[in-house]
């Protein structure tokens, strides 16, 4: 009886852990949602983006860069960019936001170079 009992609680245990993850999963924003999270102010927004872009950006300026602090420096400035010209985004296309992102960070890197 102890045994069966604790093989139900076990598997209740992971039926909930996959539910969790489940609402996690759909609880991500889009990048469209993200955007006008940044636009109407709301600073979470912005952190989102930066967290999911980040490593995209560092490995562009990986592209031009060997030193990690050279490469930092590219991530911030041109997230600083991408924060200001925001409002001048237009979502047309699914993936649009990531091509938009690289291209901000290639338009300064060609600066750089």
């Amino acid at each position: 009886m102890d045994n069966t009992a604790a093989w139900q609680n076990d598997n209740l245990m992971r039926r909930l852990d996959d539910q969790t993850e489940e609402i996690y999963i759909c609880a991500e924003k889009t990048d469209s949602q993200l955007i006008q999270l940044v636009l109407a102010g709301e600073e979470i927004g912005f952190e989102e983006i930066f967290d999911r872009y980040k490593l995209f950006v560092a490995t562009v300026a990986g592209r031009y860069f060997r030193r990690p602090e050279q490469i930092e420096e590219v991530v911030q400035i041109s997230f600083t960019k991408v924060y200001f010209e925001l409002k001048s985004f237009q979502f047309k296309h699914d993936f649009s936001f990531a091509g938009w992102v690289r291209n901000q960070s290639c338009n300064l890197l060609t600066r750089f170079s």
